[in-house]
């Protein structure tokens, strides 16, 4: 399996390349008034309003850092059986490295605000953790951000 790396903090993390759909600069998203502090806003994408999360602040409860390799990484996000689009701005977004699924091993940690935090794979000493994208926001959160888009879907 194929993992898009990254860190936040010292610590490192990792996607799955398969639910990656492109990789952007850092560039200026427009605020979402009222939502939680971890939704960045959001900026056109191709024609397309792609809400955006900041995983910095969402797991380290801090705004990312404006640096070189902050990065927006445009994901594939399930919906009601669609795959949605979900922008993630992280921090060093530098690396890919390919891991045999049986090298992942469950943590046994259940965090109910953080049940997006999925298995974690030793790589040469060091943990890096996966992030469950399909797990970031909450149902209300999810409805709120794509309810346009669903009804779209359902109108043909």
């Amino acid at each position: 399996m194929l993992l898009l790396t990254f860190q936040i903090g010292k610590e490192k993390y990792a996607v799955r390349a398969t639910e990656v759909v492109e990789i952007l600069p850092l560039t200026t998203i427009r605020n979402i008034p009222q939502a939680p502090a971890y939704i960045a806003g959001m900026l056109d994408y191709r024609n397309y309003v792609l809400p955006v999360v900041d995983l910095v602040h969402l797991i380290n409860n801090r705004l990312h850092n404006k640096v070189f390799s902050s990065r927006i990484i445009v994901m594939r996000y399930p919906v009601a059986n669609k795959n949605m689009l979900l922008g993630l701005i992280a921090e060093k977004v530098t690396d890919t490295i390919n891991v045999s699924d049986d090298t992942l091993t469950n943590t046994q940690i259940t965090l109910p605000n953080a049940n997006y935090l999925g298995d974690v794979l030793n790589e040469s000493g060091e943990f890096i953790q996966l992030i469950e994208i399909k797990s970031i926001l909450t149902q209300d959160l999810q409805d709120m951000l794509f309810q346009d888009e669903e009804q779209k879907l359902s109108q043909g």
